[in-house]
């Protein structure tokens, strides 16, 4: 096993999650602007696009990382039957659901069963279409809606702290279906199909909030979050990582064509076109 994920086998990912929150919510002037400045010189982090350009501006490293864009950063296409992307980030996978099982990494395939926790939608999704991107530390991290969409369910599953890079997911099987996760269901309001995005936790990210519950509370259980019914709108905010990780959109057969110009490796923005419904 590749060394790097072998360390993260035995590292205490919980209590390195844990610990990385607190810092991340520090809000002592120094050390807040020392940890914001150190990660934008170390990443490059574009923050052209921020609505808030001083790290003065930014209560602490949390509030930096989830990040507003400025207005118009993100314009969507004209056409209203284009499904966009829900974040910037690179896509890692993309292609046809098929027996139930999508592709991870090249060589690897995980049960669509496992990830959504629910088989009966599985079933449903089988036939469709995926995309998987990943957020890395240097991209907006801020999650936003692909289509408009009704929420239907949104069900939280615990689970391992993995990292979600690429090097991980080459070498840890169903990685996104081991690793703590929110299943959000909702319905296409222009092809009446249900929809299902994906929002993976992983190693650092020191938790995932959406504009439907509020922050998600770490638990050992599965379970049925309760929810505001509110009918979302495609670019409109759905929620967001504190640090990076991975979202998975899955639609069921005949909703979506997705863009043929679109390649793993790829790097995509919150906003742009990805398929057609």
């Amino acid at each position: 096993m590749d060394f790097f994920v072998q360390t993260q086998t035995v590292l205490p990912k919980k209590l390195i999650t844990s610990l990385a929150g607190v810092l991340a919510r520090l809000r002592y002037r120094p050390i807040k602007n020392f940890l914001i400045g150190s990660f934008i010189r170390a990443y490059e982090v574009d923050m052209t696009e921020a609505d808030a350009l001083s790290i003065d501006q930014y209560a602490d490293f949390n509030d930096f990382f989830t990040r507003r864009l400025r207005s118009g950063a993100r314009p969507l296409p004209e056409n209203a039957k284009a499904m966009v992307s829900p974040a910037d980030g690179v896509i890692s996978e993309l292609g046809q659901i098929s027996q139930m099982q999508i592709i991870q990494a090249k060589g690897k395939m995980y049960s669509v069963s496992k990830l959504l926790g629910d088989n009966d939608l599985a079933v449903y999704m089988d036939g469709g279409c995926f995309t998987t991107v990943y957020l890395s530390p240097k991209d907006y991290h801020r999650v936003h809606m692909p289509l408009n969409g009704k929420p239907l369910s949104i069900r939280y599953i615990p689970g391992k702290l993995f990292s979600v890079n690429n090097r991980t997911a080459q070498n840890v099987d169903s990685l996104f279906a081991i690793n703590e996760r929110l299943v959000i269901t909702f319905e296409d309001e222009e092809t009446k199909k249900n929809f299902v995005l994906v929002m993976v936790g992983a190693l650092i990210v020191g938790g995932m909030e959406t504009v439907l519950t509020g922050f998600i509370k770490r638990s050992k259980v599965p379970s049925i979050l309760d929810f505001q019914k509110t009918t979302l709108l495609r670019g409109e905010e759905l929620g967001r990582f504190y640090l990076g990780s991975t979202v998975i959109l899955l639609c069921p057969k005949g909703m979506v064509e997705l863009d043929e110009l679109m390649a793993p490796g790829m790097s995509v923005k919150m906003g742009q076109k990805i398929g057609l419904i």
